[in-house]
């Protein structure tokens, strides 16, 4: 005689999940005005919306892991001064063009890493400072996130070189002050 195993399966037939809306509307019944808007996936923005659409002026944007930004966002952009604060607290104050960090800014990130100055398309670009977590400064120009033109960095024990770089490495000649100190 052999035995049977008979499996039954259950499937809910309940709604898809949906996004929820609370807030202000116009006259035609969109979305417009000051209001909170929740996906299924967990993303919300609580702000405010134009004809319909969210993410366009001041409010909050609550990503999925909690990440959070702070600020303007036009068509969807991060625009303007904001504030975007990662769940794994890296912080960033600062302009935004485009979605990225644009301007003037700090950009502070776990572990003790600064950087305080200008930036361009996300990146550290012209003058900045920036600082390790072991107290290492350097203070210059940087381009695309590199150390390159001139600056000075200086090492918690004393050390210090000011001249000019390119891609992140000093450039092998003596600065404008004829000084190295190692």
């Amino acid at each position: 005689m052999k035995k049977v195993i008979l499996v039954i399966l259950f499937i809910g037939c309940g709604s898809s999940p949906r996004i929820q809306y609370d807030g202000d509307l116009n006259d035609g019944g969109k979305w417009h005005g000051i209001g909170i808007v929740t996906y299924p996936s967990g993303e919300t923005w609580k702000g405010q919306f134009k004809d319909g659409k969210p993410y366009n002026g001041q409010g909050v944007f609550v990503y999925p892991d909690n990440s959070k930004y702070k600020g303007k966002i036009i068509d969807g952009l991060k625009q303007g001064n904001g504030n975007l604060f990662w769940s794994d607290d890296d912080i960033y104050e600062g302009s935004f063009k485009d979605d990225k960090f644009n301007g003037q800014g700090t950009l502070t990130q776990f572990g003790g890493y600064k950087w305080v100055g200008e930036f361009k398309n996300g990146l550290p670009h012209g003058q900045c400072t920036f600082t390790t977590r072991d107290g290492t400064t350097y203070v210059g120009e940087f381009k695309d996130g590199l150390y390159h033109g001139h600056g000075k960095i200086n090492y918690p024990d004393g050390r210090e070189w000011e001249g000019e770089w390119q891609n992140d490495l000093p450039v092998p000649s003596l600065n404008s002050r004829g000084v190295r100190r190692w």
